[in-house]
């Protein structure tokens, strides 16, 4: 093979990895009788990138990503920071499934669930044209339990991810520059 071969194949693989979509499937299950929200984020559906559940307590949330560790994030922290959605801009949520678990006898969470169908058959009508499809049911149970189980799949590619980490590399490389200014 010569030389301008293999530099065409070459560009072509860098090109086609760069753009490779990446899809990282994320799922929910929330009991309220445990108090806990348990999750899990698998790539292309299969790999697990991460699992773990979510319990309030008095003071913080702890996150559970094994059981001996725990990151404990206090609430008045999670209110004072304000998420930059700007960074999350070329990830796309594809679809959104959502099922609630309700036994008969809660007039509360039946109506909780009539609402939660009825807002996501109105965003589901208005995201379908972006191209996320959302489905929602609601199953009433005998037993008396509410569960809402829902699972997203997300879409991104390589090139989105390499500037998502680069911007956030250079937003704390400015933040050191500043901090150790301040300092001297």
């Amino acid at each position: 093979m010569s030389e301008l071969m293999m530099c065409a194949l070459s560009v072509a693989g860098v090109l086609l990895l760069l753009f490779l979509p990446i899809v990282v499937s994320i799922d929910c299950h929330f009991d309220l009788s445990a108090r806990r929200l348990f999750f899990g984020a698998r790539l292309y559906g299969r790999l697990l990138l991460a699992g773990g559940y979510v319990q309030p307590r008095k003071q913080e949330v702890a996150i559970h990503l094994s059981e001996k560790k725990a990151l404990l994030l206090p609430y008045g922290q999670m209110i004072a920071s304000r998420p930059n959605f700007k960074l999350l801009h070329g990830i796309r949520v594809t679809s959104v499934c959502g099922v609630v678990e309700t036994g008969p006898v809660s007039v509360a969470a039946l109506m909780f669930a009539a609402v939660l169908r009825s807002a996501s058959s109105a965003a589901g009508a208005i995201l379908k044209e972006k191209g996320c499809r959302i489905r929602n049911d609601v199953l009433i149970s005998e037993t008396d339990r509410f569960l809402i189980t829902l699972r997203g799949n997300v879409r991104s590619d390589i090139l989105h991810i390499l500037i998502l980490i680069s911007k956030l590399a250079l937003e704390a490389f400015f933040k050191w520059i500043e901090k150790k200014k301040s300092i001297t």
